[in-house]
């Protein structure tokens, strides 16, 4: 009989998530950011004679950081540079026509996909054209970058050997705000700035080019609330959070994040605190019953950090097969990442159905200053 049930409540559940998956991504996603322009990377250099003499041809595809270095992975929200090295072995500037095409992991076209066409003049020798873009949500997984060149009616290309995207995918994605486009914060389900004390900021840039102040000037909350989330019994998040040397006594904690059910009950939590002169992070997870697992207070520096939150509910009433992750990994990631995990949490009748990010709740008086945060990412 269990066995039956539990089939019934599986097709049931099945077929309530592909609804809500469809709903969501449709709803959801941020807008794309303006069409790049094409920019030289680095001077022309000697050119290869063969195969090509007399010729222009894509030479080389590859990715890089908003600074132009070559990258091969990257988070939802930064800045990626996308260049392709045109052989140009005429001796002379000749006009291309540059197409620039990014492939998803299911070969789907990401970003721009082939509406990135340009036409230019590109000097003799190895000259790199990029062109930066903010990597969406939604799509994580494998890339590739493929630029074509026509020249004198001759089409090449040359395809990068593949960049990783962390984060949501277009199969589990809920939620997203890299903090570049949408200032007035109408993404949001519901928002408490406290007069503007919660707004964008290219001053509190992480990854892109703005980011999300966080001004602490008295103890009300301040906090941005996502509904998105549907009666979630799986549910990830991931954010940039600096504490920017925010002025807090020790003993002060406050929740910068909250995962909550459809009574407004706080699920999880992610709580800030200053002791012994350091910053940590903790993590608290409900059970079915009163009272909470805490994971251990994690010290974290003076800078950007990138904080991963997961959560799942028990399948069944007595499997007490649920769990929770949280991990802290500093930004850029130079090692000294922190983990917690807690399995078998009896939790079967916990689901999200919305989160607040921000000091929703406990500010203390002596905690003043500003903090930053950065690319909201949420998937199922």
């Amino acid at each position: 009989m269990k066995r039956t049930h539990w089939c019934w409540r599986a097709a049931v559940l099945a077929a309530v998530f592909a609804l809500v998956l469809v709903v969501g991504v449709t709803a959801a996603q941020e807008p794309a950011p303006s069409t790049p322009v094409p920019v030289q990377v680095a001077p022309a250099q000697a050119a290869p004679q063969t195969p090509d003499a007399g010729n222009v041809t894509a030479y080389n595809a590859w990715t890089g950081d908003s600074s132009w270095v070559a990258k091969g992975w990257f988070f939802p929200g930064e800045t990626i540079t996308y260049v392709v090295d045109v052989n140009n072995t005429t001796g002379s500037n000749k006009n291309i026509t540059l197409v620039y095409t990014v492939y998803g992991p299911d070969g789907e076209f990401i970003d721009g996909g082939a509406n990135w066409t340009y036409n230019l003049t590109t000097g003799p020798g190895v000259v790199g054209w990029g062109i930066q873009y903010i990597v969406p949500a939604g799509h994580g997984g494998s890339h590739t970058l493929v630029g074509r060149v026509t020249y004198s009616g001759n089409t090449t290309e040359a395809a990068s050997p593949g960049h990783l995207v962390l984060g949501s995918t277009a199969n589990n994605y809920l939620f997203d705000d890299s903090f570049e486009w949408t200032s007035n914060l109408s993404n949001w389900s519901a928002k408490q700035t406290d007069g503007g004390d919660l707004h964008y900021d290219p001053s509190a840039v992480i990854i892109g080019t703005q980011g999300l102040a966080v001004v602490i000037d008295d103890n009300k909350p301040l906090y941005l609330r996502d509904d998105t989330p549907w009666s979630e019994w799986t549910y990830w998040a991931a954010f940039f959070f600096d504490p920017n040397s925010i002025v807090m006594k020790n003993g002060n904690v406050h929740n910068i994040f909250v995962e909550r059910d459809g009574a407004g009950l706080a699920i999880n939590i992610i709580q800030f605190r200053r002791y012994a002169n350091q910053y940590q992070l903790r993590m608290q997870t409900r059970k079915d019953g009163a009272g909470y697992f805490n994971s251990p207070w994690m010290t974290i520096a003076d800078g950007p950090y990138r904080l991963t939150i997961g959560w799942s509910s028990s399948i069944w009433p007595g499997y007490n097969d649920g769990r929770a992750d949280f991990h802290i990994e500093p930004y850029p990631n130079n090692g000294g990442d922190q983990s917690w995990i807690k399995s078998n949490i009896d939790n079967d009748t916990r689901r999200i159905e919305s989160v607040l990010l921000g000091p929703s709740l406990g500010i203390d008086k002596p905690t003043r200053g500003t903090y930053y945060l950065d690319g909201f990412d949420s998937w199922r």
